[in-house]
């Protein structure tokens, strides 16, 4: 595909290990911004376990089943980071999940007939 639009010089080892650092350098930078008011930091140790094997295994120790579970690893990363999280309730004294319809009777003031 790249040697297609003019880029095959990209698929050479010397230009594809940068390449491959920056994006996997960006995407956790993405798994890490602002990791406390989201999913917590486990989103990103397990992009970091991710880019290690799929850098280890590409480049380093030539093993695709690294590469492609570090891969499969990162979508994981990707999909638990961006899952969202259950609201809590925004006042005091509101359960959620109780599965019974709040009382509103206890303000209302009998009227003798």
């Amino acid at each position: 595909m790249l040697s297609s639009v003019g880029l095959n010089f990209l698929i050479r080892d010397t230009y594809l290990l940068p390449l491959m650092i920056a994006s996997l350098f960006l995407s956790l930078v993405m798994l890490g911004h602002r990791a406390g008011q989201r999913r917590g930091f486990g989103p990103l140790l397990l992009g970091i376990a991710a880019a290690t094997a799929i850098l280890g295994g590409r480049f380093f120790l030539n093993m695709p089943l690294f590469t492609y579970g570090g891969v499969a690893l990162l979508v994981m990363a990707s999909v638990w980071n961006a899952w969202p999280r259950k609201q809590v309730a925004a006042t005091a004294g509101i359960r959620t999940g109780s599965g019974r319809a709040p009382c509103s009777n206890h303000n209302k003031k009998e009227v003798p007939s």
